[in-house]
């Protein structure tokens, strides 16, 4: 389920926010993509990648389960992903979510 890895990247990023408080976004983000994949087949670089062009642990987790669970990432499917994990982040971590999802 989208809302289950959404609660465990909330879990895991105030784990790695309450351990190391003066790292930035970022490289918080790539510690949880690193514990997240590790042992599976993903490069560095997309690690980099996908931290560096996300602004929101939304944003972070649409694209986890994208990674996770390519069928979610399709057209047919992907609004529903979305309209998922909004409501989930706007109940439980609204200050994960960008600007637009405020709303």
């Amino acid at each position: 389920m989208p809302t289950d890895t959404a609660l465990e990247l909330i879990r895991a990023y105030k784990d790695k926010r309450a351990r190391n408080p003066m790292a930035d976004r970022r490289t918080l983000y790539k510690y949880l993509l690193w514990d997240r994949f590790q042992g599976r087949m993903i490069m560095d670089s997309e690690i980099e990648t996908m931290a560096s062009e996300t602004c929101s642990l939304y944003e972070l987790t649409l694209k986890v389960v994208e990674r996770e669970r390519p069928a979610l990432a399709s057209p047919a499917t992907r609004k529903a992903l979305e309209r998922e994990l909004t409501r989930f982040f706007r109940l439980n971590a609204p200050d994960h979510l960008p600007p637009d999802k405020l709303i």
